[in-house]
């Protein structure tokens, strides 16, 4: 059955699946708690955002949605534990749908300052603390090391808008960006 409603959702329309996601979410129901059918949808949701030929904008935008919704309810409510990777992937999406089909304010998919509140709102450990933790990888704890490459991965996203020039706040993430460079060397050391 859930193969078979996989195969379904990821073959209608992309509203349909939206509105599908959006009412199951809503009665807090699930079709079932294996992540692998979860990200099996969230990723063929990103395929038909961005590599499926032949795809409007509009339903590039609704597909994107969909994924990140999925990748969302992932995080929060099949995989809590371990949202990081799910949060990283779904803000991936906006960026190359922003690269792909240009910003805009106050859009669910299309708005670069999600991607950035998120990077500044998810940061746990103060800039000069972590430049100090960099220089020293190799003494921090197993804690401070996790914290800082989850920082440091949420980096990922924010590239392609830093160079399209989408980014307020660039200082800061150049500062960051420095930072994952001295990790880096300092771990090839």
């Amino acid at each position: 059955m859930s193969e078979e409603l996989l195969s379904h959702l990821r073959s209608q329309r992309p509203d349909d699946t939206k509105r599908w996601l959006l009412t199951m979410q809503s009665r807090g129901s699930l079709v079932t708690t294996e992540v692998n059918w979860w990200i099996s949808l969230a990723q063929g949701a990103a395929f038909n955002a961005y590599l499926k030929p032949a795809v409007s904008r509009e339903d590039q935008v609704a597909w994107a949605e969909v994924a990140i919704r999925t990748y969302d309810y992932i995080a929060a409510y099949i995989n809590a534990t371990s949202p990081h990777t799910y949060h990283i992937s779904a803000m991936a999406l906006r960026s190359v749908m922003i690269d792909r089909l240009e910003p805009q304010t106050h859009h669910f998919v299309l708005d670069p300052e999600r991607i950035e509140h998120w990077f500044f709102d998810t940061i746990t450990i103060p800039m000069e603390q972590a430049r100090a933790i960099a220089q020293n990888i190799g003494r921090a704890s197993h804690e401070e090391k996790t914290e800082m490459h989850h920082i440091l991965d949420r980096l990922i996203p924010l590239q392609l808008l830093l160079e399209k020039g989408l980014i307020r706040r660039v200082d800061e993430v150049r500062e960051w960006q420095h930072i994952r460079a001295l990790v880096t060397h300092t771990q090839s050391h």
